[in-house]
Formats: C-alpha cells, structure tokens, sequence
C-alpha cells in the first residue's frame, strides 16, 4: 500500500508511516525487506539498517543492508557484505549497483561504470542504475554521452520521476537560455517534482527555470512551497525575494530577502548578494512610498552591513550612495553620496563590473554635482569641470541617445557651455 502511495507523489506520507512502520517492524527478515528497501527510497537508510543488522541474513538481506549502509556513508560496513556476496558466489545485479555506486564516490569512474553495466546486465529494466551510469560520464565531463543515455532511459521508461528530474537538470545546465529547452525542463522536473515533493533539488531546478522563462507566478508558487519545506535555505528565500520583486511586491520581496539572512547558513558571498537585493529593494520601496526616508535609511543600514562583508567591492558603496540621496538630499548629503561614488568609481578599475553599473555611477555622480553647484555658486566652476567628466565617462560605455531624457540635457548644456 505504502510503495502505491509512493508512486502517486505522496512521498511525505510514505516517509512518516514508513517511519512508523519501522519502530515496530515485522518479525521476520523476509517481512523486513520490503520495509527496508522501502526506507532507503525514502531517505531513511538509517532506520533500514536499524531493522536489519541484527538479523541473519541471507543474500538478498545483505545486498539491502549494504546499500542502506553506502547510502548512510558507512562504506566499510557496506564493503564488508560485498565481499561476503562475492565470496558465496551470490552477487545479484543490486550487488554490483552497490558497489557501483560507491566506486562513484569514490571517484573511480571506469571501474563504477563496469559495475554498473554487470548491474544492467543482470536487471536490465532498471532506470536507476542508467541514471548512475550518466552520472559516470558527467563526472568525467562527457556530457553528450551522459544526455544520450538518459534521454535513452527516458523513452524506456517515462514515468521514472529520477530519470525526468536528472534529465531535467542537464538539460537546465546545457542550454539555460534556450526557451524550447526550458519549456522540456519544466516539463521534466514538474514530473519529478511531483512523485518525489521530499526532492529539495529538483524543486530548486524547477523554479530556476520558470524564473528563466519568466513565469514569475508559478515561480512564486514553487518558491513559497520550497520555503515552506526547507526554511533553513537561503537560497529559496533569496529566489523568492527576487520573483516578488518582479511581480511588483516590493514588501513582500524585502520580507523574503530579510528570512534569507536569518539563515543559520547565510554567510560569506552569498550573504553579501542577498543584502545587495535587500538593500535595492529597501530603494524601491523608498520610490515608491510616502516614508521615503525611513526606507532610504534601512537600505544605508543594509548596504553598509554589505560592505563590512566585502569591502573592496564597488557594489555596496554605490548602494549606500543612492540611499544617503534618498535619505536626506542636503547639500551636505549630496557631498557625503559624491564620495562614496568617487570611491566606487576607484574600485572599478581593480576588477570587472558590468558596463552598465559604471555607467550608471558616473551619470549618477555627474547629475550630483550638477545639483551641488546650484546649492552652491561658489563650487560651480569645479563642479562643472568634475560633471561634465563624468558625463564624458557615461558616454563611452553608453550613447547618450539612450540616457534619461533629464541627463542628457544637463550635459548638452555642459558641453554647450
């Protein structure tokens, strides 16, 4: 009943009965077997070796106990019962996909692929141990033979939830941009999504490609179902941050940016990119509402708390430049905006940074000078000679035909002066 269960998607169910089942298990090792092999589908290994090590155990009993054991990561054990099989002359073809399997890990990937084709040999209709096999040529960088065998295994056996999810994933890593190849891999994981909702990477993939494809609706619907499920991940959260985003709920994307650096694991670089996406998404929230100070100030917090993480990147500072305008735009802030763009604009030249965000840094810095010399007649030569630099600067990276129409007038009018 459980393993029918399994096949409809209600992998969760299986996996708490299953759970139960085993704390109670049936007496004899015969009666345990399909309760083991049940378990290791299901993630729980551990408890398969739980009902099954104390037992005497016959041939197939060992092959089971061993390959709960490779998948707990007890490769000793696991080998100890291999050899036991050898010995007897008892190998099954789930021996040599054991074994198979942990020569994968071992990153022995001939000696794996030998295994595994004896494995094919002895059990040819099992969609798993081809999967293993692709796997064995991916490692190997050998990716046209790797989406052969599993587009192969595919037409043999298209309601394989692993087959669709690993074929889904290739191709999501192949042709990322491609619309007709995204459209197969939603296909793909959705399929594998559904008979196997416990799978945290085959959802993952899945809102990777509708947010490629942007169908950011049932992106959103996939990523609150993967924050639900993994809250712990920032990676969900952050995706989910930037999906609301474009569906216009800016509250709503800064609440999913802020879940993301509460993660325990949220650290280093990724924690730096997800407040730069918080902190831009405080500056929206700063256009777009009347309490455009209280968010330009969240954003500055938030930026600054960006730049102590990474300090010779340009990003955070240009960052904190835009939120000190949006906070107060005083003479004395302008002044204050102008030198973290000046600093940002030094970091530019020590790495690479897309041509739009120095563009935008020197028009910005330009338009901020234009503004200082107004406030202040006294700045307005240098002022002058300072913006019309940085509109110059603007102009190699983008035409001016193309800036906003109030920047391209203030240096038509500087250049005409």
């Amino acid at each position: 009943r459980l393993r029918a269960l399994l096949t409809e998607g209600r992998q969760a169910e299986v996996r708490e009965a299953a759970l139960e089942l085993s704390l109670d298990p049936p007496r004899t090792v015969v009666e345990r077997l399909p309760l083991a092999r049940l378990l290791i589908d299901v993630d729980l290994a551990r408890r398969a070796v739980a009902i099954l090590k104390e037992e005497r155990l016959d041939a197939d009993a060992r092959d089971v106990l061993a390959l709960a054991y490779a998948r707990t990561g007890d490769r000793v054990r696991a080998r100890m019962l291999l050899d036991e099989q050898a010995a007897d002359a008892t190998e099954s073809s789930l021996t040599h996909r054991v074994r198979g399997e942990m020569l994968l890990g071992e990153l022995k990937w001939a000696e794996a692929r030998a295994a595994l084709n004896e494995s094919l040999l002895r059990s040819p209709d099992d969609p798993f141990t081809l999967v293993l096999i692709a796997a064995s040529h991916h490692y190997e960088n050998d990716v046209v033979t790797e989406e052969r065998i599993l587009r192969d295994a595919r037409r043999r056996f298209p309601h394989d939830p692993i087959v669709a999810g690993r074929l889904g994933e290739l191709v999501l890593a192949l042709r990322p941009t491609d619309a007709g190849s995204l459209a197969e891999v939603v296909r793909l994981l959705r399929q594998a999504a559904h008979r196997l909702p416990l799978n945290e990477g085959f959802r993952e993939r899945l809102s990777v490609a509708l947010m490629s494809l942007e169908d950011w609706r049932e992106a959103v619907k996939v990523l609150v179902a993967l924050t639900e499920r993994w809250p712990e991940n920032p990676a969900h959260w952050n995706r989910l941050g930037l999906v609301r985003g474009h569906l216009g709920d800016l509250e709503g994307a800064v609440e999913a940016f802020e879940s993301a650096t509460k993660c325990g694991t949220c650290e280093g670089m990724e924690r730096y990119l997800i407040f730069l996406n918080l902190g831009n998404a405080q500056l929206q929230m700063a256009d777009r509402t009347e309490e455009r100070a209280k968010w330009g100030r969240a954003a500055w917090r938030t930026f600054q708390a960006a730049q102590t993480i990474v300090p010779q990147d340009a990003r955070a500072l240009i960052g904190m430049a835009k939120s000190t305008v949006e906070t107060d735009p005083t003479g004395d802030q302008v002044h204050a905006a102008i030198q973290m763009y000046e600093r940002a604009i030094e970091l530019f030249k020590g790495g690479r940074y897309p041509p739009a965000v120095v563009h935008e840094a020197h028009l910005n810095v330009a338009l901020l000078y234009t503004d200082l010399w107004v406030r202040d007649p006294e700045a307005e030569s240098e002022g002058k000679r300072k913006a019309l630099w940085h509109f110059e600067e603007a102009a190699k990276l983008v035409p001016p035909e193309r800036w906003h129409p109030s920047a391209r007038s203030a240096y038509d009018d500087l250049r005409s002066e």
